[in-house]
């Protein structure tokens, strides 16, 4: 129901429908109010930008006594930006991370896996929250962004 404004109770003592403090309308009372017209929206397509998050990779590592490392990549944006929608990247991997002398290193690869998780966003280049990992158990981690010639020391012997 509308609320009247002082322009609209004005307009109605002076027809007579306000007696004592009280409208005397009816629903089918053929009374016009002054309102404002409705402006048309714009019927051409607006334009989203894509995010430059979207697509990035995500690199966090973990370990006791050896190095692991874990990649995800950026899938969307929520529309305040507060969280990232993301799945886990391949790891590509070269050197002896399995050898006694700790040689290897890791990159982020290219294939997706895994299904899609939503981290928290921590700040400019820093990300975190729970993710998959190791079937369908979850581990919590803090990501940040990395670069696809970025590579991280990793090793299974330490």
């Amino acid at each position: 129901m509308k609320k009247l404004t002082d322009a609209d109770i004005a307009l109605l003592k002076s027809r007579g429908k306000i007696v004592n403090g009280f409208t005397t309308i009816r629903s089918n009372d053929p009374i016009k109010f002054d309102t404002p017209k409705k402006v048309k929206k714009s019927k051409a397509k607006k334009t989203v930008e894509k995010n430059p998050l979207v697509g990035r990779k995500l690199h966090t590592s973990f370990g006791y006594d050896m190095t692991i490392n874990d990649f995800a990549q950026i899938i969307e944006v929520s529309p305040t930006g507060k969280t990232v929608v993301c799945q886990m990247v391949n790891k590509d991997t070269n050197g002896m991370e399995y050898g006694p002398d700790g040689s290897g290193r890791a990159t982020a690869g290219n294939n997706l896996h895994g299904p899609k998780f939503r981290l928290k966003v921590s700040g400019e280049t820093s990300f975190h929250g729970s993710y998959p990992f190791c079937g369908n158990s979850k581990r919590f981690g803090y990501f940040s962004l990395c670069n696809d010639t970025d590579s991280f020391y990793e090793n299974h012997w330490d």
